[in-house]
């Protein structure tokens, strides 16, 4: 793993861990195993480390989505939605990330308040158009409603993922699972085609 990369990645995991403030330019170099001068050739501050790291990681969570959707390909929407739905809200593998995203996208660090979101409209802006795709297919197939319009199932989709997304410290993962298979089978209800 290149240089870049581990300095990238001890930063996810320590603005995830200790937020934006608590974390230094130090923590990060020593996570990495380098000097903090030599931190400070690949960045010119924490702010600019900070920018790269979240864009990194709503990168990475986009790339993440469309993967999971390609991989379920040629199954019902039905199922590809309750797959991505699932993993979204059972997932343990990308713990820091998750903690990371909902921890800068909730609460910015007021200085970077801006930046973090003209980012994260981009990302979103996109998000929607794979998943509308998505979702135009299962209209099409006429598993989904017709009636309801992309903004309907995607901000539905997403409030259900951020409320369960809320209680991922409070249940385990049995518990977990539980939940999102009761939450998802209401979802369902609510979007699938009438018969």
């Amino acid at each position: 793993m290149r240089t870049k990369e581990k300095i990238i990645q001890a930063g996810t995991q320590c603005f995830a861990s200790n937020g934006y403030k608590a974390t230094t330019m130090s923590e990060i170099a020593s996570l990495v195993g380098i000097k903090k001068p030599s931190l400070y050739a690949h960045y010119q501050n924490k702010e600019a480390l900070f920018l790269d790291v979240f864009n990194n990681e709503i990168e990475g969570y986009l790339q993440f989505v469309q993967s999971r959707i390609d991989e379920k390909r040629g199954q019902s929407v039905k199922e590809q939605l309750q797959y991505l739905f699932l993993i979204h809200s059972i997932n343990e593998d990308n713990e820091i990330s998750t903690l990371f995203y909902y921890r800068f996208v909730n609460y910015p660090p007021a200085e970077l308040k801006e930046s973090i979101l003209e980012q994260y409209r981009k990302v979103d802006a996109s998000l929607f158009s794979v998943l509308g795709d998505v979702w135009n297919e299962g209209k099409k197939r006429g598993e989904m409603d017709k009636e309801l319009s992309n903004d309907h199932i995607y901000n539905t989709f997403f409030a259900l993922i951020d409320g369960l997304a809320n209680e991922m410290s409070l249940y385990d993962y049995k518990q977990m699972k539980e939940r999102s298979e009761l939450v998802w089978e209401v979802f369902w209800r609510g979007v699938r085609a009438p018969s």
